[in-house]
């Protein structure tokens, strides 16, 4: 009974904090809206708004007080909105974002991961297994880390590494390529475009490129197979002596799907070895016919073509796997189904918004190896 107490206790604190990240995130955002070119008198946060944001942030340090090393930019910045000191503000506004949004990721990998290791929840002991690679991957904890809990697992995990190096690859691509892209493109549409709305965009951009690169790779494995079975099963050319007929006749075997499936892999193999020099083919013929108008002025940021070019690089390598690891987007997934494949972004919420990022499955109806990421409400 007093372990369920202080299981309850701590449940209660985690839960309070992340309502406080929460208060603090829609305060800030209040104030981005200042950076617009044409502003009202609305936008400006109010006294009991900034004072809501100190308490929230006293309440985020007096929990876990190591925190307050990570906002440092927070307590100076909540000084000057509640100074009026708007010039001040504006100038530090998107680092102040960037602290808050990096502790507050700090926070929650160190909190879930060490509240799931010492207590899974009744779905997660179901098929513990899966859980486990699934903390391993998503949240960093090296090997050596999780031995206590499973050193079959553990080596399984190591051996078996292609899946988890896209996995991690996949989280990578999210927390920083995705990040910078989107700090790039609001930073240039400040005055044109709303945070949701950029963030849509990248989403839109995100699933253009992931379904090219899958149809252009399938395709091409496809096409190698075919090819090289031909070649393998087939004589160049065989020779045939006779009186009636001296030319030289050719003679043609047929496919079998046995000989198909055998010269498979090494199909796949050949087609992801080439990657240096289909890739760069590929990205122009997509920013040339699959980019829509309302995109185009994305393709002039640096950070969102890097974006894009790791995506596409990701997408390039799961679909050359000799089992193609899956994405799955928000759309395709059913509202019982939505929140195991994904997990909230800034709001908590029982029903969908919109999507950010999609979730990566070990195979088709397999394990979920990295969640992806929607907007409820």
């Amino acid at each position: 009974m007093e372990e369920d107490t202080v299981e309850d206790e701590e449940d209660r604190k985690f839960q309070q904090l992340e309502e406080e990240f929460c208060n603090l995130e829609t305060f800030l955002r209040k104030c981005k809206k200042l950076l617009r070119s044409k502003i009202t008198y609305k936008m400006y946060p109010t006294k009991t708004e900034t004072e809501g944001a100190i308490s929230s942030l006293q309440t985020i340090i007096s929990t876990d007080e190591e925190i307050e090393n990570d906002v440092k930019l927070v307590p100076e910045f909540l000084g000057l909105v509640l100074n009026r000191k708007w010039k001040q503000v504006k100038k530090t506004v998107l680092s102040v974002c960037m602290e808050l949004d990096a502790a507050e990721c700090k926070y929650l990998k160190r909190d879930t991961v060490e509240s799931k290791l010492n207590k899974p929840s009744s779905i997660e002991l179901a098929n513990f297994d899966v859980w486990k690679e699934s903390a391993l991957l998503r949240f960093g904890i090296e090997p050596e880390e999780i031995l206590k809990y499973d050193t079959e697992l553990s080596e399984e995990c190591i051996n078996e590494s292609l899946p988890t190096q896209m996995a991690k690859q996949c989280c990578v691509i999210y927390d920083v390529n995705w990040s910078e892209a989107f700090s790039q493109a609001k930073q240039h549409f400040v005055d044109d475009k709303e945070d949701e709305e950029i963030i849509k965009d990248i989403a839109t951009l995100t699933q253009l490129v992931f379904d090219y690169f899958k149809i252009k790779v399938t395709n091409q494995v496809k096409q190698m197979t075919t090819v090289m079975t031909k070649i393998v099963t087939e004589p160049i050319i065989v020779k045939q002596k006779s009186s009636r007929t001296p030319a030289s006749t050719t003679k043609s075997l047929n496919t079998t799907e046995k000989e198909y499936k055998t010269v498979l892999p090494y199909a796949r193999l050949a087609v992801r070895d080439t990657i240096r020099f289909s890739l760069p083919v590929l990205m122009k013929e997509f920013t040339a016919t699959q980019i829509s108008r309302q995109l185009k002025p994305y393709l002039s940021l640096d950070k969102v073509n890097n974006f894009i070019e790791n995506c596409s690089q990701f997408s390039w390598n799961i679909n050359v796997m000799e089992t193609p690891m899956v994405l799955v987007w928000p759309t395709d997934a059913t509202k019982d189904k939505l929140f195991h494949y994904f997990r909230y972004f800034t709001k908590f919420g029982t029903d969908f918004d919109h999507g950010v990022w999609p979730a990566l499955l070990l195979n088709e109806d397999g394990p979920t190896m990295v969640r992806g990421v929607v907007q409820l409400k």
